[in-house]
């Protein structure tokens, strides 16, 4: 092994953890946007319920939580729209509550 070989071996291990820790924070980012969505529509209390106590900040989760799907997918990181898709449709009203349609 020449020298230069031998300097290349640091660099090469922290680019390598570099680009791992970067694979955990997406996996990881990923699970929290699938268990909050599962939270709000599959829940034990009713997507109603919370959407009610969630007010007028409705509105600003869900195009968050929007925008977060939107990344990790443009990302290349593989979803299953049943993770993404609400299962009820609803209205976005002007004061930023939501509304289901029901």
């Amino acid at each position: 092994m020449d020298i230069i070989e031998y300097k290349l071996l640091p660099v090469a291990a922290h680019v390598i953890n570099t680009q791992t820790l970067a694979s955990i924070a997406i996996e990881e980012f990923k699970k929290a946007c699938i268990e909050s969505f599962r939270r709000l529509w599959y829940s034990d209390i009713s997507a109603k319920e919370q959407l009610e106590v969630m007010g007028n900040k409705a509105a600003i989760a869900f195009e968050q939580h929007s925008k977060a799907i939107l990344f990790l997918l443009s990302s290349g990181v593989n979803i299953d729209p049943i993770d993404y898709t609400p299962p009820l449709q609803y209205n976005i009203n002007e004061d930023g509550s939501i509304t289901l349609i029901e």
